[in-house]
């Protein structure tokens, strides 16, 4: 078991034990890496990021931006489209979403094209259609189906 010595969870020092990648245990532990009263917060979860640090969603560079968050506290993220053609988001969606030292993605945030007219901000107009379950079905990605807003 790895363990975290003196770490300030909510104001309280204390360790925390990990196993498995899983919190096994709080309290005053034996021996392990002393983090001198560092904060610790459980990870951050992102359920609507187009894209980060120059990487974007539609472009597809999935790992690029996954090993960023990562490395910035952000454990599980949901890549989320633009308004863009079939064809794009389709590309989008079959970008792989196992990455290795990245965060977890379980899914996309299917934001584009599925959105009001009216309120498209800066989408492009000429995407926008109703929902699509056979488009939404070409999207699927490994084995595993995509959260839509």
């Amino acid at each position: 078991m790895q363990i975290l010595k003196n770490v300030d969870l909510y104001g309280e020092i204390v360790d925390i034990g990990i196993e498995d990648g899983l919190i096994k245990e709080i309290g005053n532990l034996s021996e392990g890496e002393d983090l001198s009263g560092l904060r610790i917060f459980p990870g951050l979860i992102d359920i609507h990021t187009h894209g980060v640090n120059g990487a974007d969603t539609m472009d597809a560079a999935l790992a690029e931006m996954s090993r960023y968050y990562l490395a910035h506290g952000t454990t599980t993220w949901y890549p989320t489209t633009m308004t863009m053609s079939e064809e794009d988001i389709i590309k989008a969606a079959h970008a792989n979403t196992r990455i290795e030292g990245g965060a977890n993605i379980p899914g996309f945030h299917m934001e584009g094209p599925f959105i009001n007219i009216k309120y498209k901000g800066a989408q492009n107009g000429k995407y926008v259609i109703p929902p699509s379950m056979e488009l939404f079905n070409k999207c699927e990605n490994n084995g595993r189906k995509h959260q839509n807003s």
